[in-house]
C-alpha cells in the first residue's frame, strides 16, 4: 500500500477490542456464560425478559426431550460422521432461542424452517437435509404438524412451549458436540433449482463469532437487536455474538411491525446499543422522519451488511445518530458470516459513491484475483482462514481451493487507501432486500409451470430498490399476446414453490428473447419495464378525492409516475418493506390506521378505498373526506418536520 498514491486520506476507525468469546463448541461457549452469570438479562421481548439461568433452564429440557423422544441414547455419532439434524420452526421470539439453544445441546445440528416460506419448499428442504424431528413453538405447532406430521412425509413435532417438554429436567445434559460436529445448515437459493444447503461446524461457527464480537468490541453491557430472520447467517452473529458475550438479545419482527416508527420506537425503549440490518431495513426504519421520543443515542454501532451500501446511507447514520457511534459496513456471506469490514465515524470521507467494505477481519486473508486468476487491485474476492464453510449438504466437493482460498464470487476493488469496494456478482447470483437469489432457480421453477416455452429473470436496479423482472415466451409463442394476463396466475404459482423475494414482482410475455449471434440470451438486451399493469385491463385515473389521495401515495412509495386505480400494489414492485412504509404514510396523511392485512387482501386503490369508506361510514360518515383534504404532513409541519 505505501508505495501507492493516495490521493486523499480517509478516515478509518480501527476497532480494538479483546474477544470474550471462548470455548471449543457454541454449547461450551454459553454454559460459560451462565456459570459466569445466571441471573444477567439474556433475552428480552415487549412481553418477556429471561435471564441466562433461564434460558439455559429451557434450552436443556428441549434437549431433553429430543433425546429421550428422537434422538438414540448413544449420544453422538462417531468420528468422521455428522450429527442428526433437526427443523426449528418458530417465530421471532424467545421460544426462537431456547429451541435453537436446545437442538445443540441434545447434540443435534438444527435448520431453520422459517414459517413463511411455502409448504413445498419447507418440505424439500427438510427431505433434503434428512431431518429427524422439527422442534416448534406454540403458535407454529399446527402449521408444523400439517407440514410434517401428517400424510407420506411424517416427523415428530416437538413444541418446546409445551407441557410435555416442560415435563423434562432443565439440568444439562450430558452431551459435549465438540468444534468438528456440525452446527447447522442454513438453505439459500441454489442454481440448480433447488435451495443450497450451507454447512458450518461448532468450531467454525465459534470462530466467526468471535471475529465478529470483537471487531464490534461486544461487551456484557451490551444490547443487540435482532432484525434477520433466524435462517439467515446475519442472526448466527447476533444471537451468539450477544449470547457467548454475556450480552443481552432483543429479537425484532420486522415483517409484523405496525410501521417503521413503531419499531425505531422499541429500538429507542430497548436503548439497543448494536443495530444490525440490512441496507434495505436500515433505510426502512430511519430513512423517514423520526420523532422527538425516539432516543438512539444508545446506539454505539451501526452495521450494514448483505447488499451494496451507498454514500447515502452513510450521511443518513450522521444525521441520525449520536457522533459517538461508528459505522460499520460488511462483507460476509452464508459461507463466512465474517469476510470483510470498514468502519467509520462522522468526520470520515469517503472516496465515492459507494461505502467500501474493508478490509479482511482479523484471522482472515483477502485477495482480488482477475479472470486468469491473478491477484491484483480488481477482480472476484477471495478469502483464506478458520472458520469458512466446510461444505455444502450432499454436495462432496470441497468448498476452497487445494492451497485453502474460498472464491466468494462476489467481485471488487481496491480504492488507493486499500479498502475493497464491493461491486457486484460474476455470476447469475443477485442480492434482493439482503438475501441472495440465484436467478437460475426462479428460471428452473418458472420454465416448469403450464404454458411457458422459454423464460428468463434479471434483477432491475431502480432507486432506493430492486425489482426482479421475469420474461416468458408462451409454449405457443404466436398465442403470447393471450398469455399476458396469466401473469398473476404465473406470480401465484410461483408463489407456491418459492419464498416471497424470490417471486418476480413483474412477469412480461415477449414474442422470443434476445440472443446473442451464438445463439446464447442476451439478458442485456431484455426490455426494462415502464409501469406494469395487466394487460387485459385499462388504466382507470382516480375517480374520487380518496382514490387521488391514495394514488398519490402508492406513486411516491413505489417511485412510479402515475397509476391505475386497479392496478396491484405487489405488481407494480411492491414488497413488505413498502407495504409498512405505506401504511405509515397512509396513518400520517389520513390520520386512520389500516391493518397490514388489509393492503394484502385489497391491493389496488379501488379496493382499499372502498374498504376505507366502508369503515369510516359505518363509523362517521364524511370523515374520510375530510381527512383526504388534508395537506400532506410535510407541507404542514413547514420547516420542522425537515428537523
Amino acid at each position: 500500500l505505501s508505495e501507492l498514491p493516495v490521493r486523499r486520506a480517509v478516515s478509518v476507525i480501527a476497532v480494538q477490542a479483546e474477544t470474550r468469546v471462548s470455548g471449543p463448541d457454541l454449547v461450551s461457549g454459553f454454559a460459560a456464560q451462565v456459570a459466569a452469570a445466571p441471573k444477567r438479562l439474556a433475552v428480552r421481548t415487549p412481553a418477556c425478559s429471561v435471564s441466562y439461568g433461564a434460558l439455559n433452564a429451557r434450552a436443556n429440557r428441549v434437549a431433553h426431550a429430543l433425546r429421550a423422544e428422537v434422538l438414540s441414547a448413544g449420544g453422538l455419532p462417531a468420528s468422521g460422521g455428522y450429527a442428526p439434524r433437526v427443523g426449528l420452526m418458530v417465530g421471532q421470539d424467545v421460544p426462537l432461542v431456547f429451541g435453537l439453544l436446545g437442538i445443540l445441546k441434545s447434540g443435534a445440528a438444527y435448520v431453520p424452517l422459517d414459517p413463511a416460506l411455502p409448504a413445498a419448499r419447507l418440505r424439500t428442504m427438510a427431505g433434503a437435509a434428512g431431518l429427524v424431528a422439527v422442534v416448534t413453538d406454540g403458535a407454529q405447532v399446527e402449521l408444523a404438524q400439517e407440514l410434517f406430521a401428517t400424510g407420506g412425509f411424517t416427523l415428530p413435532v416437538i413444541d418446546c412451549e409445551g407441557a410435555a417438554v416442560a415435563a423434562y429436567a432443565d439440568t444439562d445434559p450430558d452431551v459435549t458436540p465438540g468444534a468438528d460436529a456440525l452446527a447447522y445448515i442454513i438453505y439459500t437459493s441454489g442454481t440448480t433449482g433447488q435451495p443450497k444447503g450451507v454447512m458450518q461446524t461448532h468450531g467454525g461457527a465459534v470462530t466467526q463469532v468471535a471475529r465478529y464480537a470483537a471487531s464490534l468490541g461486544i461487551t456484557a453491557d451490551d444490547r443487540l437487536s435482532l432484525l434477520s430472520g433466524y435462517g439467515f447467517d446475519a442472526a448466527v452473529q447476533d444471537i451468539f455474538g450477544a449470547l457467548l458475550s454475556g450480552a443481552s438479545l432483543y429479537p425484532f419482527d420486522v415483517r409484523a411491525a405496525v410501521s417503521p416508527g413503531a419499531l425505531v420506537d422499541a429500538l429507542s425503549a430497548a436503548r439497543i446499543t448494536i443495530v444490525h440490518a440490512t441496507p434495505t431495513v436500515y433505510r426502512h426504519l430511519f430513512g423517514v422522519e423520526l420523532n422527538c421520543s425516539q432516543d438512539l443515542t444508545a446506539v454505539r454501532r451501526v452495521v450494514l451488511g448483505g447488499e451494496r451500501v451507498r454514500r447515502s446511507d452513510f450521511e443518513l447514520y450522521r444525521s441520525r445518530f449520536a457522533r459517538s457511534a461508528r459505522f460499520v459496513n460488511g462483507l460476509g456471506l452464508t459461507e463466512s458470516t465474517m469476510g470483510l469490514q470498514f468502519v467509520a465515524d462522522h468526520d470520515t470521507r469517503l472516496l465515492g459513491q459507494l461505502v467500501p467494505v474493508g478490509d479482511a477481519v482479523a484471522g482472515l486473508e483477502v485477495l482480488l484475483v482477475d479472470a486468469q486468476g491473478v491477484p491484483g487491485w480488481a477482480g472476484e474476492i477471495c478469502l483464506r482462514g478458520a472458520g469458512i464453510t466446510p461444505g455444502y449438504w450432499g454436495d462432496g466437493q470441497a468448498p476452497v481451493t487445494a492451497d485453502g482460498w474460498y472464491r466468494t464470487g462476489d467481485w471488487g476493488r481496491r480504492q488507493p487507501d486499500g479498502q475493497v469496494v464491493y461491486l457486484g456478482r460474476r455470476d447469475e447470483q443477485v442480492k434482493i432486500r439482503g438475501q441472495r437469489v440465484e436467478l437460475g432457480e426462479i428460471e428452473a421453477v418458472l420454465g416448469g409451470l403450464a404454458g411457458i416455452g422459454e423464460c428468463a429473470v434479471r434483477l432491475v436496479e431502480r432507486p432506493g430498490d430492486a425489482l426482479l423482472v421475469a420474461y416468458v415466451v408462451a409454449a405457443d409463442a404466436a398465442g403470447s399476446e393471450s398469455n399476458a394476463p396469466q401473469g398473476d396466475t404465473w406470480r401465484r404459482a410461483l408463489a407456491e414453490r418459492l419464498p416471497a423475494y424470490m417471486v418476480p414482482q413483474v412477469i412480461e410475455v415477449l414474442e422470443r428473447l434476445p440472443r446473442h449471434a451464438n445463439g446464447k440470451l442476451a439478458k442485456d438486451e431484455l426490455p426494462v419495464p415502464g409501469r406494469v399493469r395487466d394487460a387485459a385491463r385499462a388504466s382507470v385515473p382516480p375517480r374520487t378525492e380518496l382514490e387521488a389521495v391514495l394514488s398519490e401515495l402508492w406513486c411516491d412509495v413505489l417511485g412510479v409516475e402515475t397509476l391505475g386505480v386497479h392496478d396491484d400494489f405487489f405488481a407494480l414492485g411492491g414488497h413488505s418493506l413498502l407495504a409498512t412504509r405505506l401504511i405509515s404514510r397512509l396513518r400520517d396523511r389520513l390520520g386512520v390506521e389500516v391493518p397490514l392485512v388489509n393492503l394484502f387482501e385489497y391491493p389496488t386503490v379501488a379496493g382499499l378505498a372502498d374498504t376505507l369508506e366502508s369503515g369510516a361510514e359505518a363509523a362517521d360518515p364524511g370523515v374520510m373526506l375530510s381527512a383526504a383534504a388534508r395537506p400532506g404532513r410535510a407541507s404542514r409541519l413547514g420547516a420542522a418536520g425537515a428537523e
